[in-house]
């Protein structure tokens, strides 16, 4: 089923305007915002001749629908950002997501010097947000304790710069949080970010978490550096820092990681029950992390 059919419900957000509101003369900037797991939307109209109090209230509803529409949009692009595998699932995502943006309200609207301004944040990840609304999917996946001896000769040593910590032949210590650094890779937040091992194994996804952790978190945290206060809180005191190798099969949400590193983190049951809380977070190149995205003039 293609996207245009899937979405078609929420063209009832501009089937009730009149020619009157000039429509074609809305522009809609947006920013989506994933240290903050939010999308910014902006929309912009102009007002050819004088403005009346009984005009206010249709303009207003007028600048609601458009943003309505394209913020619809950008989660549709966010949700379904891989091919289509349960129609029926997806119908259900579509139909919860409906009643999200039904509830939507402006976060301001303003009328100055013949033109209207009307802003729209849409959270991600929270209390009455598109997780928050999206269907029970999580813990389809469980995790297997890697057993000392079971992997090949491995020395785990670290670099004195990454800050994590050395131990010695196949010891097992807990780690706090796993940070994947893909800074130098065209990697691209996501609501459901993965990691997989060299041998194809399914490390991490928002399959492993529960359906309150992610809605309350987010599958993962993201940032340039480990400075922001949000990270910290995420990763803890003893991250396992590792550097992604590429991304999964041109999945910009995706990363490869090595089994050597993949064993680190499986190995101790404290770190996996770490991962099942969404303790991850992913280093992001410079740009990637608040994306500005070109919407047509509507």
């Amino acid at each position: 089923m293609g996207s245009a059919l899937l979405w078609a419900p929420f063209l009832f957000f501009s089937g009730n305007l009149t020619a009157s509101d000039h429509r074609e003369q809305i522009e809609i900037a947006a920013v989506v915002d994933w240290s903050r797991y939010k999308i910014f939307l902006k929309a912009t109209q102009q007002i050819p001749g004088e403005m009346n109090d009984e005009m206010r209230p249709q303009l207003r509803e007028s600048l609601r629908q458009a943003l309505l529409t394209k913020s619809s949009q950008l989660v549709e692009s966010l949700v379904f950002n891989a091919p289509a595998e349960d129609e029926e699932k997806n119908e259900n995502i579509l139909a919860r997501l409906n009643h999200f943006f039904r509830l939507q309200k402006l976060a301001s609207f303003q009328v100055a010097e013949n033109r209207a301004l009307g802003t729209l944040e849409i959270a991600l990840r929270g209390k009455d947000s598109v997780l928050f609304f999206m269907p029970n999917s999580a813990n389809l996946e469980s995790y297997n304790l890697i057993e000392r001896g079971s992997v090949s000769d491995v020395q785990y040593e670290t670099a004195n710069q990454t800050g994590e910590y050395q131990t010695t032949h196949h010891e097992s210590i807990p780690y706090t949080s796993l940070v994947v650094d893909a800074r130098h890779l065209n990697f691209k937040p996501g609501l459901n970010p993965a990691i997989f091992s060299q041998n194809g194994r399914l490390i991490y996804s928002a399959d492993f978490l529960t359906a309150e952790t992610l809605k309350k978190r987010g599958a993962a945290g993201f940032s340039e550096n480990l400075n922001e206060r949000d990270i910290q809180l995420r990763t803890g005191s003893r991250p396992l820092r590792i550097s992604a190798l590429e991304l999964f099969s041109q999945q910009t949400s995706s990363v490869v990681i090595s089994e050597e590193d993949a064993e680190k983190i499986l190995r101790h049951e404290k770190s996996i029950s770490n991962l099942k809380k969404a303790r991850v977070a992913f280093l992001v190149a410079k740009g990637l992390l608040v994306q500005k995205v070109f919407l047509p003039r509507k």
